[in-house]
């Protein structure tokens, strides 16, 4: 005589996708797919993913939600679908579709404030002083021009590194300046 051993929770269910007619109790709910609520004693479908064909996604690591709630005019005619399954994968090799690209997309990137732009102007015409000199080689031994690169790296150095807020922007405008007019 052969004897089984019962098994203690309900055992294996090969089924992925399960549909369960429920009715509403407690308090109201939402509509998955239609986004309105489901009424407190409305009959209401839901559909459970078993958690061994629910992988975590391969991008994100994000695992997909394991039930939704449906009124019962808005079940979805493949049920599988409606819940990220694919039934034609195996369940070892089955890997899920990637999330939506609105959850990998990086933030934009914050606008720069006044002060970092004007820092920005004055390395560009910084920029072009270096190429005014590298283009006329007889400005290179100018006292005139030596006394004011003198005041203008002074500026420079007291707008980058200033002791109060109001202090490094009167340097920075003042060093600003001064590369202007030595550019032109």
């Amino acid at each position: 005589m052969q004897h089984y051993h019962r098994r203690r929770f309900g055992g294996a269910s090969l089924i992925a996708v399960k549909v369960i007619l429920k009715v509403r109790k407690g308090k109201r709910g939402r509509c998955d797919a239609c986004g309105l609520h489901v009424e407190v004693g409305d009959a209401y479908t839901v559909l459970k993913l078993d958690k061994r064909f629910a992988p975590p996604c391969a991008s994100c690591s994000l695992v997909p939600k394991l039930s939704k709630r449906f009124h019962t005019a808005c079940v979805p005619p493949d049920v599988n679908a409606a819940m990220g399954y694919d039934p034609d994968k195996t369940a070892p090799a089955y890997v899920p579709p990637p999330c939506r690209p609105s959850g990998a997309v990086p933030p934009p990137p914050k606008p720069l404030s006044a002060f970092e732009l004007t820092l920005t102007a004055l390395l560009a015409v910084e920029t072009a002083l270096k190429r005014r000199i590298a283009e006329n080689p007889a400005l290179i031994n100018n006292a005139d021009l030596e006394a004011t690169l003198k005041t203008y790296n002074g500026c420079k150095a007291r707008a980058l590194r200033p002791g109060t807020d109001p202090e490094g922007h009167v340097a920075l405008k003042m060093s600003l300046k001064r590369a202007i007019d030595l550019v032109f």
